[in-house]
């Protein structure tokens, strides 16, 4: 009796949980219908509930550069020292947001205030910066600003990009500035090029039209380059231009007319202090030549021109210059050879290449007319296998066969093998040809004893 009373209690305890539905079934109660009226009558849905409050760090502030650039001014104010101006904004950079607002910040610093999109500089001069460097005295001082700049960057690295951007838009607007402030800016980023604050891509601004056509972009770039090349030397100055891809491109700063090679020599030459440049520049425009000939004897040879023909070609090229035939024949070379795409040959490139040098011949020994030239040509050879693994091991071959061709002489191979040869893989290529070298110094043993 007491299971049974337990039992009745624990179901009447429970019945409360289930769903009506399920109680109905239980009772043998049916669902009664939804009337129409009652469904209509039927309250909707309302929005309302807890309004959710936004997080802080999503919330969107109001973009105001004019307050940021009062703030600035104000901060430098009463600074006179460009040592005390570098700590004050460094120390001030924890209330002001320089992330939000670098490109204002470096507007303020470089010109004094914030940059129109035509280059016109915002503000009375009551809202201007007197503290900046198209303000500086003289060279020193803009060199100052110069390092006033490292040490923001320094101490705020995330500004580094921002620079770099900024002064690319600031060598857009050359033309809006003053000739004094862009005398001022052409030291400024000289400095800055010097000290690796930003790369040379800034420069590429120099090349637009308008700065070309007026000559603001050359004038501009002559006057960067002395301070420029008096800080670093002319190998930091290459190497910069050559990460930027702007040692090709120098003439583009030139009007249309007067970007001939002579020109342009003559321009660095008679502005004085770059002596160590037009060297580097007269350099690169042969290297430009020698690889238009390269480039020509390739053409002429793939087109099954006549070799007599290709000679005169390449030696009419050559009149207007002084290049040697030492210099030109590791072109030559290059040029020959470049007719074939060895990569596809691979398998067959050992004895198609030589069977390639071999129909090339009277080429190659149009300008080996030297003992220089004739070693020029056998190290040209020696790097062009090392660079090219499939002719590692045929390169004694290679020689053999110039050799016998008279386009190289003993003495040419000799010294070659003694002490002209490249160390790009001279262990391998000096042990395939000892065999070679012993057989020559023994032939010219054999006829001295005879004589």
């Amino acid at each position: 009796v007491l299971c049974r009373q337990t039992k009745g209690k624990k179901k009447n305890q429970t019945a409360h949980l289930q769903r009506p539905e399920q109680r109905r079934k239980k009772k043998g109660q049916t669902e009664p219908a939804l009337s129409c009226m009652s469904a209509q009558k039927e309250k909707k849905p309302t929005l309302t509930g807890q309004r959710i409050r936004s997080r802080k760090r999503d919330e969107k502030t109001k973009f105001e550069p004019e307050l940021f650039r009062d703030d600035l001014v104000a901060a430098l104010k009463d600074v006179e020292d460009i040592e005390k101006a570098a700590k004050v904004l460094e120390s001030a950079g924890q209330n002001l947001d320089y992330r939000r607002y670098s490109e204002c910040l470096f507007d303020v610093l470089i010109t004094g205030g914030i940059l129109a999109p035509g280059g016109e500089i915002e503000g009375g001069e009551d809202k201007l910066c007197a503290l900046c460097a198209f303000n500086a005295r003289d060279a020193s001082e803009t060199k100052q600003f110069a390092g006033l700049l490292q040490k923001l960057l320094r101490r705020y690295k995330y500004l580094q990009v921002q620079l770099e951007s900024e002064m690319e838009k600031v060598l857009k607007f050359v033309r809006a500035f003053t000739p004094a402030q862009n005398a001022t800016l052409a030291v400024l980023t000289a400095h800055m090029l010097a000290l690796g604050l930003v790369s040379g891509k800034p420069l590429e601004s120099l090349t637009t039209d308008a700065l070309v056509r007026d000559g603001l972009a050359l004038q501009f770039f002559t006057s960067l380059l002395q301070t420029w090349l008096a800080e670093s030397g002319i190998g930091s100055v290459v190497s910069v231009l050559k990460k930027a891809q702007l040692d090709g491109k120098l003439e583009l700063m030139f009007p249309p007319n007067a970007r001939s090679a002579d020109n342009i020599t003559q321009h660095f030459r008679q502005a004085g202090k770059l002596d160590d440049f037009v060297k580097w520049q007269s350099t690169q425009q042969t290297n430009d030549l020698k690889r238009g000939i390269q480039a020509s004897i390739t053409e002429m040879l793939a087109d099954d021109t006549d070799q007599p023909a290709v000679v005169v070609a390449v030696r009419e090229q050559m009149a207007s210059t002084k290049i040697t035939d030492s210099e030109i024949i590791p072109y030559v070379w290059q040029g020959v050879m470049d007719v074939l795409d060895w990569n596809k040959k691979a398998d067959m490139a050992a004895d198609h290449s030589l069977r390639h040098v071999k129909a090339n011949l009277r080429v190659l020994k149009a300008f080996a007319t030297s003992q220089a030239a004739q070693l020029s040509l056998l190290v040209k050879m020696q790097n062009f296998c090392y660079e090219n693994q499939q002719f590692m091991m045929i390169f004694q071959k290679l020689a053999l066969l110039l050799y016998k061709a008279d386009v190289v002489g003993e003495d040419a191979v000799l010294e070659w093998y003694h002490s002209g040869h490249s160390p790009k893989g001279k262990s391998v290529f000096l042990e395939q040809t000892q065999k070679m070298v012993e057989w020559l110094e023994n032939a010219e043993e054999e006829s001295e004893d005879e004589d």
